[in-house]
């Protein structure tokens, strides 16, 4: 089964991916410019893209029976800045349509 991982090359992610590759599942990743080398080497296929771009979520999970988002933005800044952005937050909005069954409640 082809599994989306948003955030895969953060810590969460990454540790996901390797997991589920340790299943035998066939893992996507949408990993933002930048990501880093933490997908480095894995027989996975990553795919580009911003949570923020909704065309680039939707081709991300073309495909894809299961999504984990684990993808968010973490600061340790105090005061506004440490705030999620609203696209980190409404990322589920994007990747689920219509047709999609949420994993949990909170979806709806």
């Amino acid at each position: 089964m082809r599994v989306l991982v948003t955030g895969g090359s953060g810590h969460l992610g990454a540790n996901l991916v390797r997991r589920l590759l340790d299943e035998g599942q066939e893992v996507r990743a949408l990993e933002r410019a930048g990501g880093g080398e933490a997908l480095a080497g894995l027989d996975i296929e990553v795919v580009a893209g911003d949570l923020r771009d909704t065309a680039a979520v939707r081709a991300a999970v073309d495909g894809c029976r299961r999504v984990y988002h684990c993808a968010a933005k973490v600061s340790s800044a105090e005061g506004s800045s440490a705030r999620s952005t609203p696209a980190t937050c409404s990322a589920p909005a994007t990747c689920c349509g219509p047709r999609s069954r949420p994993a949990w409640s909170a979806w709806s």
